[in-house]
């Protein structure tokens, strides 16, 4: 009964191993496969990515310098202004004066 029950544990051991060895296998498989996966799909975003950062930098350029040509704008309307004021203000200085006199 000992024997046949030694030899039964034989009998099974290597299709069991094998078994063992057939998911670990498979299980390697996958994991590489997903890390391939991964990997590709982060070199695909990192060349999908590289158009859109070039196109992002000139624009960014391109803010910049609407922002110089504003500023400048905005200085010069303020000239105007700051003129236009001082202009009212000597007329009123003027006409003050004449009143008085």
């Amino acid at each position: 009964m000992l024997l046949l029950v030694a030899a039964f544990g034989l009998v099974l051991q290597g299709p069991c191993a094998n078994t063992l060895r057939n998911f670990t296998r498979a299980s390697e498989a996958v994991a590489c496969g997903a890390e391939l996966a991964l990997n590709q799909t982060a070199e695909m975003l990192e060349r999908a990515k590289q158009p859109l950062v070039s196109a992002l930098t000139k624009i960014k350029a391109i803010a910049q310098r609407a922002k110089v040509v504003a500023d400048r704008v905005r200085r010069f309307f303020r000239s105007i202004m700051d003129g236009v004021k001082h202009v009212g203000r000597c007329v009123t200085c003027l006409v003050w004066e004449v009143s008085l006199s």
